[in-house]
């Protein structure tokens, strides 16, 4: 991998530096970026990396002390004839396999796009479509926590942003493999299970589009002139689950009565709201999971080990959640932030994997020019049940972060 990079770095430079009407610059932010051609084509190199300490107390356990690197991105990324083609490749070197992001997209027209491979999905919710280094409190909110991992799928996926007169509308489609991330594994002989993934989105913009990319960020950092909103909802429905989350495959067996293994279809939908006005920004969104086709699934491959009524419930995350969130971005880029989540259960009294919990999240925030470096001090308390006794997670910290 890494000379894989290295090679693809020096290539670049090279394609760069002895082509014709070429261009070389670097801004904080924006990465090293090539133009050739007069802008014909062009090509990005940059990254993320967020760091932060952390104090963390659990009733009744010794307080922990923590200092982590939380993301290490580097991102190679370019469009090819006035942006007709583009791609990305980009890796997280603090996951065990890096490999996030790696499609190609093809633009017929301004309005439409259609790409091939692995990225963040529009599946979720809308925080789900946010990058990383977009996000106001440094980290996903409980929900997205806990029905999603990273966002990302591998498979097809056709997007359109429609402008209707002074409205606007956001559609999207996409057939995935429905296992997440890396959804092959680590060898040839770790095989994709179930069927696939079908999703679907679509946001309506009654005030207008937001400013270019204010959409996809939880900061009102073009300080909007207008007040402007968007109303959505997305809808996947993934046929063969074997995860808990379905965004992995064979972390649990179920079978069928001919004793082969089966899966459950595993069903997820989401609405969203966000509001932004001259730095003001509020935003709320609700999830709801459950799973179809139990009938006939038994957890051994022997007779009498049908499924019980709830059981499904110890292999998905079935239930509800909503996240309400709301900042402020002063006029000095200092910005304060805050956010309540809230999750439950299907079924009150099957609480293995999903458990009914409250979680805050309070943070203030200095960024230096636009978003590109942040400090941030951030506190979080989780309330949850677990055995019938109420238990409570108290964390403080720093956060700091740069886009380079």
């Amino acid at each position: 991998m890494k000379k894989y990079i290295i090679s693809l770095l020096f290539g670049s430079l090279a394609i760069g530096l002895t082509a014709q009407e070429s261009k070389i610059d670097f801004r904080l932010g924006n990465g090293l970026n090539i133009d050739l051609n007069k802008g014909k084509h062009h090509f990005n190199i940059g990254g993320y990396i967020q760091a932060g300490g952390t104090y963390e107390e659990v009733k009744d356990l010794d307080p922990e002390y923590r200092f982590d690197i939380n993301r290490a991105y580097l991102n190679f990324s370019g469009g090819v004839n006035h942006d007709k083609f583009t791609f990305l490749l980009q890796m997280d070197f603090v996951r065990s396999y890096p490999l996030l992001d790696a499609w190609m997209a093809y633009n017929p027209t301004n309005y439409l796009t259609f790409t091939v491979g692995q990225k963040q999905s529009f599946s979720g919710t809308r925080s789900m479509m946010f990058n990383d280094q977009a996000l106001a409190l440094g980290n996903r909110s409980l929900v997205d926590r806990t029905f999603y991992g990273t966002g990302r799928e591998l498979g097809i996926f056709a997007e359109t942003r429609l402008p209707l007169k002074k409205t606007g509308i956001e559609l999207g489609l996409a057939v995935t493999t429905g296992d997440g991330i890396n959804s092959f594994g680590s060898s040839s002989t770790d095989f994709d299970l179930g069927g696939l993934k079908y999703s679907a989105h679509a946001t309506f913009y009654p005030m207008g589009f937001f400013s270019p990319g204010n959409d996809l960020t939880d900061t009102d950092f073009a300080r909007e002139q207008t007040p402007k909103l968007l109303i959505g909802g997305s809808y996947s429905y993934n046929q063969g689950a074997s995860d808990a989350i379905g965004e992995g495959h064979g972390n649990f067996q179920l079978y069928n009565k001919y004793g082969r293994t089966a899966y459950p279809d595993y069903i997820k939908m989401s609405l969203n709201l966000m509001f932004k006005y001259r730095g003001f920004t509020f935003l709320t969104e609700y999830v709801d999971a459950w799973a179809r086709n139990l009938d006939g699934l038994s957890v051994a491959a022997t007779a009498g080990s049908e499924l019980t009524p709830k059981q499904i419930a110890d292999y998905l995350v079935l239930g509800s959640g909503f996240n309400v969130q709301s900042g402020y971005l002063f006029a000095k880029n200092w910005a304060v932030d805050f956010r309540y989540s809230h999750i439950f259960p299907e079924w009150k009294d099957k609480q293995e994997l999903l458990k009914t919990t409250n979680a805050y999240r309070f943070g203030v925030a200095k960024y230096f020019v636009d978003n590109r470096i942040k400090l941030q001090l951030v506190g979080s308390l989780e309330d949850y049940t677990l055995l019938n006794t109420q238990n409570k997670a108290f964390t403080l910290g720093i956060n700091t972060h740069i886009i380079f």
